[in-house]
Protein backbone atom coordinates (compact mmCIF):
# COMPACT_ATOMS: atom_id res chain seq x y z
CA UNK A 1 0.00 0.00 0.00
CA UNK A 2 1.40 3.38 -0.96
CA UNK A 3 1.97 6.14 1.56
CA UNK A 4 -0.49 9.00 1.89
CA UNK A 5 0.80 12.57 1.91
CA UNK A 6 0.47 12.70 5.70
CA UNK A 7 2.33 9.43 6.09
CA UNK A 8 5.14 10.72 3.85
CA UNK A 9 5.22 13.89 5.94
CA UNK A 10 5.47 11.78 9.07
CA UNK A 11 8.42 9.82 7.67
CA UNK A 12 10.16 13.11 6.83
CA UNK A 13 9.39 14.45 10.30
CA UNK A 14 10.84 11.31 11.89
CA UNK A 15 14.06 11.90 9.95
CA UNK A 16 14.17 15.50 11.12
CA UNK A 17 13.39 14.64 14.74
CA UNK A 18 15.91 11.79 15.01
CA UNK A 19 13.09 9.25 15.15
CA UNK A 20 11.40 10.92 18.14
CA UNK A 21 7.80 9.86 17.58
CA UNK A 22 6.18 12.44 19.86
CA UNK A 23 7.99 15.37 18.22
CA UNK A 24 7.35 14.05 14.71
CA UNK A 25 3.63 13.62 15.45
CA UNK A 26 3.42 17.16 16.80
CA UNK A 27 5.20 18.50 13.73
CA UNK A 28 2.80 16.74 11.35
CA UNK A 29 -0.30 17.19 13.50
CA UNK A 30 -1.22 13.56 14.05
CA UNK A 31 -1.60 11.60 17.26
CA UNK A 32 0.77 8.84 18.34
CA UNK A 33 -2.23 6.51 18.12
CA UNK A 34 -2.61 7.38 14.41
CA UNK A 35 1.08 6.73 13.82
CA UNK A 36 0.86 3.29 15.44
CA UNK A 37 -2.33 2.50 13.52
CA UNK A 38 -0.50 3.34 10.28
CA UNK A 39 2.37 1.07 11.34
CA UNK A 40 0.02 -1.85 11.92
CA UNK A 41 -2.00 -1.40 8.72
CA UNK A 42 0.53 -0.22 6.13
CA UNK A 43 3.63 -2.34 5.53
CA UNK A 44 5.22 0.32 3.30
CA UNK A 45 4.85 2.94 6.04
CA UNK A 46 6.25 0.51 8.60
CA UNK A 47 9.27 -0.20 6.40
CA UNK A 48 9.92 3.51 5.81
CA UNK A 49 9.80 4.17 9.56
CA UNK A 50 12.12 1.22 10.25
CA UNK A 51 14.52 2.55 7.60
CA UNK A 52 14.61 5.93 9.36
CA UNK A 53 15.53 4.27 12.64
CA UNK A 54 18.10 1.99 11.02
CA UNK A 55 19.69 4.97 9.28
CA UNK A 56 19.90 6.84 12.56
CA UNK A 57 21.57 3.89 14.30
CA UNK A 58 24.00 3.49 11.39
CA UNK A 59 24.93 7.18 11.59
CA UNK A 60 25.42 6.97 15.36
CA UNK A 61 27.72 3.97 14.88
CA UNK A 62 29.73 5.89 12.26
CA UNK A 63 30.24 8.74 14.72
CA UNK A 64 31.16 6.31 17.48
CA UNK A 65 33.66 4.54 15.22
CA UNK A 66 35.34 7.85 14.45
CA UNK A 67 36.01 8.30 18.19
CA UNK A 68 37.83 4.99 18.73
CA UNK A 69 41.36 6.33 18.20
CA UNK A 70 41.06 9.11 20.78
CA UNK A 71 38.32 8.00 23.15
CA UNK A 72 38.79 4.75 25.04
CA UNK A 73 35.39 5.17 26.68
CA UNK A 74 33.70 5.19 23.26
CA UNK A 75 35.57 2.03 22.31
CA UNK A 76 34.60 0.24 25.53
CA UNK A 77 30.98 1.35 25.11
CA UNK A 78 30.91 -0.12 21.59
CA UNK A 79 32.51 -3.37 22.70
CA UNK A 80 30.01 -3.78 25.54
CA UNK A 81 27.01 -3.06 23.29
CA UNK A 82 28.04 -4.78 20.06
CA UNK A 83 31.05 -6.93 20.78
CA UNK A 84 29.88 -9.09 23.65
CA UNK A 85 32.57 -7.67 25.93
CA UNK A 86 31.83 -7.63 29.62
CA UNK A 87 33.89 -6.81 32.63
CA UNK A 88 34.33 -9.64 35.07
CA UNK A 89 34.73 -9.01 38.72
CA UNK A 90 36.34 -11.55 40.94
CA UNK A 91 36.41 -11.26 44.69
CA UNK A 92 38.66 -13.13 47.01
CA UNK A 93 37.37 -14.14 50.39
CA UNK A 94 39.67 -14.39 53.34
CA UNK A 95 37.11 -15.59 55.87
CA UNK A 96 37.14 -19.32 56.62
CA UNK A 97 34.03 -21.23 55.68
CA UNK A 98 32.24 -22.72 58.65
CA UNK A 99 32.16 -26.49 58.49
CA UNK A 100 28.48 -26.73 59.44
CA UNK A 101 27.64 -24.46 56.48
CA UNK A 102 29.48 -26.81 54.12
CA UNK A 103 27.48 -29.74 55.44
CA UNK A 104 24.23 -27.85 54.83
CA UNK A 105 25.19 -27.23 51.22
CA UNK A 106 26.71 -30.61 50.31
CA UNK A 107 24.49 -33.69 50.18
CA UNK A 108 25.08 -36.40 52.74
CA UNK A 109 26.83 -39.55 51.59
CA UNK A 110 24.94 -42.37 53.31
Amino acid sequence: MKLTDRQSAMVSALKGCYSNITKACEKVGVSRETHYKWLSKNDDYKKECEDVKTGLVDRAEEILHSKFEDDTTALIFFLKCKGGYSEKREEETTKPIKQELVFQILPKND
